[in-house]
């Protein structure tokens, strides 16, 4: 679900680049009965118009055309990526993101989930897929700092000095945003919160203020909500984190709960799902003190 997630929020802040003669694939996320798969439209590519980028995790990287990669280089710069070596060959992205010349003539990108920097996460083989640092952050902190390499930790880098810098400046970056960001991030929540009442935030906290939207403008991640909820001093803070962690974690495990119910479904019906919901959702508002205690 995460990296469905990250294609999207690429392709979105990709197009908002603004770059002439890249085109992209329509393209939406569709959640249905705990699933979410991506949907695009089918577009006039084949394996014999990939022009810059590779498709085999890697293992061989294409660099065939100069005009696209000067388009993809100049992406990678608004965005505050830095450019790396692969095979011998510039890379502005992540080496596996896809740059092809499509039967129609036209310059497409695809396959856009690893686009932004990976976070540090020395006890998770495979947070490179899915732990990114928000497009906010990174745009930020190639600013005030440098760029980053969206290969770090990868494994696609294959020369030993470019993989170890690439992997201290991630290092680096991580240790900011816990250091800096985070405290920063929880004393703007702090002070946003400083006229809104405990029973404005526990009743209409959704009509007058949006967490998800001023914790991404300072490029923080909703996983880190926890860490925020330690960080923060007011009270009401705490509590609209508290109501989005809740929120999220019911949402997640009625989700689990569908996908194995499809496993035993015998019946292509969905009312099944709609009571699953329903008696979950109960559980939560009557207050059922083991579903609590699970949660």
């Amino acid at each position: 679900m995460k990296i469905a997630g990250h294609e999207l929020r690429s392709l979105n802040h990709i197009v908002a680049c603004n770059i002439e003669k890249i085109h992209y694939p329509l393209q939406c996320i569709i959640d249905y009965l705990g699933f979410r798969v991506v949907a695009m439209l089918h577009l006039p590519i084949n394996k014999n118009t990939l022009k810059i980028g590779s498709s085999d995790a890697a293992k061989t990287y294409n660099y065939d055309d100069p005009e696209l990669a000067v388009l993809l280089e100049r992406i990678g710069e608004q965005l505050g990526i830095a450019p790396h070596h692969l095979h011998k060959q510039r890379v502005s992205i992540a080496g596996d993101v896809e740059g092809h010349k499509g039967t129609d003539n036209r310059y497409y990108v695809i396959d856009l989930s690893r686009t932004f920097p990976p976070m540090y996460s020395p006890n998770d083989k495979l947070a490179h897929l899915y732990k990114m640092f928000r497009p906010e952050f990174v745009r930020f902190y190639s600013r005030l700092f440098k760029p980053l390499c969206s290969d770090a930790f990868s494994g696609f880098i294959d020369e030993r000095p470019q993989r170890e810098n690439a992997e201290y400046d991630v290092k680096e970056a991580t240790n900011y945003f816990y250091t800096t960001v985070i405290p920063i991030a929880a004393a703007n929540l702090d002070n946003a919160c400083k006229h809104i009442s405990i029973t404005g935030a526990l009743h209409h906290h959704h009509s007058f203020f949006n967490l998800c939207v001023f914790l991404h403008r300072d490029g923080v991640n909703l996983r880190f909500m926890r860490r925020l909820y330690h960080t923060c001093k007011t009270d009401v803070a705490k509590i609209l984190l508290l109501i989005e962690m809740v929120a999220r974690t019911i949402k997640k495990n009625i989700n689990g709960e569908m996908r194995d119910h499809t496993t035993t479904q015998e019946s292509p019906t969905v009312q099944p799902f709609q009571d699953l919901v329903c008696n979950r959702l109960n559980e939560v508002f009557r207050k059922v003190d083991d579903y609590w205690a699970i949660i």
